[in-house]
């Protein structure tokens, strides 16, 4: 567990080596460039919910901030292990199968080179539509109180609920951690905007609860003691990893 500005990362986790044998960061460069519009959104956000604290009257979102931020929510559906490693599983089934039908030599710098352009492809064909479905729902922040309680996140930290069957219908739920106090819910259906300065921490719970449940391997948290307590209610054991080890290779367990 750790702070949630101190993420683990995998390494040359969306690089590949070309054939000259120059990595190419060339999507991994495309993330960055969204990351740095969503940084912008928050910061608007942040105001938004400042107004809306103090008394105000809060203003909407932006057109052009909610479609970065349903991008966004996006790219974390795909971008993430729990997405990416049953791609990169299938290419090494089909390296395995050319290595043993042809003799041929398995190449793990192909395999992943393969694994790359198959979530570009993923991210080109289906984001679009994706990003549309998602900003024709209805979009709630809820926010809490700075004291009170900690949203927390995690290495698949999209959460779909309701009808199994896909962002189109209005009854599938999606919900995003935005930072230690807030998240987004998109539902049912219309360009209604909410924000909700939410008092009932149970709402907080909750959602927490979903988090954990879609957790892969890591679990991150402002407050890791509270994070602990909240997995050991759901009867997980797990050890709070110091800041300057969060730049390891993910491990095979929830931290």
């Amino acid at each position: 567990m750790g702070s949630i500005p101190k993420l683990a990362f995998r390494r040359l986790q969306y690089s590949f080596k070309t054939n000259a044998g120059t990595y190419s960061h060339t999507l991994e460069k495309g993330f960055a460039d969204l990351e740095s519009k969503f940084v912008g959104v928050m910061k608007r956000l942040g105001e938004i919910i400042h107004v809306a604290k103090t008394g105000g009257v809060a203003q909407s979102l932006a057109t052009e901030d909610h479609a970065t931020l349903c991008e966004y929510i996006f790219i974390h559906m795909i971008r993430v292990p729990a997405a990416l490693d049953p791609v990169r599983k299938g290419i090494e089934e089909i390296g395995n199968a050319v290595e043993q039908d042809f003799g041929l030599p398995k190449d793990p710098d192909e395999d992943q080179r393969w694994t790359v352009y198959a979530l570009a492809n993923i991210g080109a064909k289906f984001g679009p539509k994706a990003q549309d479905l998602l900003m024709r729902k209805i979009m709630r922040i809820e926010f809490f109180p700075r004291t009170k309680t900690s949203i927390i996140t995690c290495d698949n930290p999209v959460v779909r609920a309701g009808n199994p069957g896909g962002l189109v219908f209005p009854e599938t739920q999606v919900f995003f951690p935005l930072d230690q106090r807030s998240f987004v819910r998109l539902h049912g259906s219309g360009a209604d905007w909410q924000l909700q300065d939410q008092r009932d921490l149970s709402i907080a719970d909750n959602f927490n609860a979903m988090i954990i449940d879609v957790t892969q391997e890591e679990a991150y948290c402002s407050d890791p003691v509270h994070l602990q307590g909240l997995l050991r209610k759901r009867g997980i054991e797990a050890t709070i990893v110091p800041p300057k080890f969060r730049d390891r290779p993910l491990g095979n367990q929830r931290n």
